[in-house]
Parts: structure tokens; sequence; C-alpha cells
């Protein structure tokens, strides 16, 4: 029985390091990118008014994930108004913090 109360705190330390972790991220450098659904990629960043995101499409490989990067003109037609302008900034967030298993390939929106 006690090996077992062992594991179950152990794993559970892990889990809430991993959330105060992703909290103390986001709050001190005021965005956070995290997968979405299965293919899917969210921005979160806080504003004045609270937080925001929005969502960059991707696939599933055998190898890792892929995430389309809509063109230039495609980001300003599709992407929330606070985000039109800022692809270059939003992407190099992305990619940063996304490395290992990911690759990205710009294409446009469907």
């Amino acid at each position: 029985m006690i090996p077992v109360l062992i594991a179950v705190g152990c794993l559970s330390a892990l889990v809430l390091g991993a959330i105060l972790r992703r909290n103390y991220q986001f709050r001190t450098r005021g965005y956070l990118v995290s997968r979405h659904g299965r293919d899917q990629v969210e921005y979160r960043e806080r504003s004045r008014d609270g937080v925001r995101s929005l969502v960059i499409g991707g696939d599933l490989l055998k190898t890792g994930r892929l995430i389309y990067i809509p063109t230039r003109e495609q980001w300003d037609e599709t992407m929330p108004s606070w985000a039109r302008g800022r692809r270059d900034e939003i992407v190099d967030r992305v990619k940063a913090t996304l490395t290992e298993g990911y690759e990205f390939q710009e294409s446009p929106v469907a």
C-alpha cells in the first residue's frame, strides 16, 4: 500500500510542477504556446483586456508534427484583428517554443 501512495504522490508532484511551470512561463513571458487537439497549436498571450488566443493548423506525421503557417496575406485575412500585422513575431515565438518534433511549412489556408 505504501509504494502505491508514494507512486501517486510522485505523479501528483510531477503534474503539479508542470502546471506551475506553465503558469510561471505565461506570467513572465506574457505568452504561451501549446498543442490544441491532435493537429493544431494554440498561441495565447496576455493583454490589458485579459487573454487572447489563436489557433494554427497542422498535421500529425509519423515523425512528429507539421504546422502550417499561413502566408502573410492569409494571416491578415484569417487571424483575429489583434494578430494582424504580427505574423513574424507570433510565428517566431511559436517556433522558439516548439523545437523538438515539429516542422513548419508556409502554406495557404484552405
